[in-house]
């Protein structure tokens, strides 16, 4: 027999208003004030409690979560385990499932997914075509966004940006108002920070650092224990690893740096002990001129 819809006592308790025109079945519960309208779809043991509002053509099923202030619109879907509240948004055909958390003011949307025991909170937003899943950790004020990817044990907070074809993931971190973009990677236990950004094709692994208003892009690697930071711009080809430090003004433009060569903090570089020769005919050019 089909299981009826809508019942008083059954599927609805308490202030909760569940319009005509939506679902709520089987074991599903709506209770507190909550609030399930338009052609939204509760089924499964899903609870919508508390002031949540589950509306459109969203659908909050198994074993799923929704209280507090939260709200899950447009063709959104909440379902396995997953929890959603404070006052929280899932919107338009993003997902969140299995085990995974949103709530504070997080946002996630577009058709952004959520999965695996991920947590998004704070004034996060995750949307596009970004995945969150695994471990991972999103909060304070980032953003998440395109096809970006942030996973096992990866945390982005701060004011950070992660965005294109970016990934973050293994125990690395990614925090202040860094940027990481285009096909960018940080893995492993790498750290950036500060308004540092890595991107292009870019590979920041290890235990590596890179802060302050560095930046490293193109095809570069930073990796070890080395620290990019200050001004610094690390790019082409250039390998930077072992107890490697780049800062200052310094430009590295190639070559392999592993450490030997002392912290490097002026100049500009295509490897160790080879300067860019153009810059000193630039300045010789500049002179002639005056």
């Amino acid at each position: 027999m089909k299981d009826k819809i809508n019942v008083e006592g059954k599927h609805i308790f308490h202030n909760a208003f569940v319009q005509a025109s939506a679902v709520v079945c089987e074991g599903a519960v709506v209770h507190g004030s909550a609030a399930v309208y338009g052609n939204a779809h509760v089924g499964g043991y899903a609870v919508v409690c508390d002031n949540a509002t589950v509306r459109g053509k969203a659908r909050v099923y198994q074993d799923a979560r929704v209280s507090g202030n939260a709200v899950v619109r447009g063709n959104a879907t909440v379902r396995g385990s997953a929890l959603v509240y404070g006052d929280a948004k899932v919107t338009e055909d993003s997902v969140v499932s299995e085990d995974a958390r949103v709530y504070q003011d997080a946002h996630v949307g577009e058709r952004a997914e959520l999965y695996g025991c991920a947590v998004v909170y704070g004034c996060t937003v995750v949307y596009g075509e970004a995945h969150v899943c695994g471990r991972a950790e999103v909060s304070g004020n980032a953003l998440v966004s395109g096809c970006a990817r942030v996973f096992d044990n990866a945390q982005v907070r701060g004011h950070s940006k992660v965005n294109g074809n970016a990934k973050v993931y293994d125990d690395a971190q990614v925090d202040g108002f860094a940027m990481v973009y285009e096909n960018a990677q940080v893995y492993g236990r790498a750290r950036v920070a500060g308004p540092a950004e890595p991107w292009g094709v870019t590979r920041v692994s290890g235990c590596a650092r890179v802060f302050d208003a560095a930046v490293v892009s193109r095809n570069a690697e930073v990796s070890g224990n080395a620290q990019v930071y200050g001004n610094a711009v690390v790019y082409d080809n250039a390998m930077v690893f072992g107890d490697a430090c780049i800062g200052g003004t310094a430009k590295i433009l190639g070559g392999v740096w592993d450490g030997s060569e002392g912290e490097i903090t002026e100049g500009t570089w295509m490897a160790p002990g080879v300067p860019y020769e153009a810059e000193e005919e630039d300045e010789n050019r500049q002179r002639s001129n005056n």
